[in-house]
């Protein structure tokens, strides 16, 4: 094999890799293998990228076209009313192979969800922090102004009455 045949089937399955914003070991794991040597083989050029691989890859990841993987035709992605008839090729699979892929599908998944909950859990507490922040400079503006609360309050109602009076 020419380093030139090999080169392009690593091209493209590095570019995968870097599309998902993953590690070759971490993509190796998403697709249910214990060994990334499989991944590394293909990226290294030692091997080419296999059809039964890049159907384990397609189960995992539907938005992938397969024909792209294999020779770079077309574009990466599928549209997503074409992902339903690349599930299908997930049938072609033995049924603990589909199993593995969908165990390993609902770990990613359930890793997805960790991130969006830790993401939003700092959302919230920036979000806390501000509002303390935003009481302690009101705070601080007042007592620069010298304005007793009882009058920002008194001024506050009154704008409200004002504003229930307008025609």
């Amino acid at each position: 094999m020419r380093q030139s045949d090999t080169r392009k089937y690593n091209h493209y399955l590095y570019d995968l890799i870097l599309y998902l914003k993953t590690k070759p070991k971490t993509f190796s794991e998403s697709l249910g293998h214990v060994r990334v040597d499989r991944v590394y083989n293909v990226l290294n050029g030692k091997n080419n990228l296999s059809a039964d691989l890049a159907k384990e890859i397609i189960a995992v990841y539907p938005q992938v076209k397969y024909e792209w993987l294999i020779s770079g035709n077309g574009n990466m992605l599928i549209d997503s009313d074409e992902i339903v008839s690349s599930k299908e090729s997930i049938k072609d699979l033995p049924h603990g192979k589909q199993m593995e892929l969908l165990l390993n599908r609902i770990v990613s998944l359930e890793d997805d969800q960790k991130v969006l909950i830790d993401a939003v859990g700092k959302l919230n507490e920036d979000l806390r922090i501000s509002q303390i922040i935003n009481r302690g400079l009101l705070k601080n503006i007042v007592k620069y102004l010298k304005i007793k609360p009882e009058e920002i309050e008194r001024e506050r109602l009154n704008e409200e009455f004002l504003d229930q009076t307008k025609p």
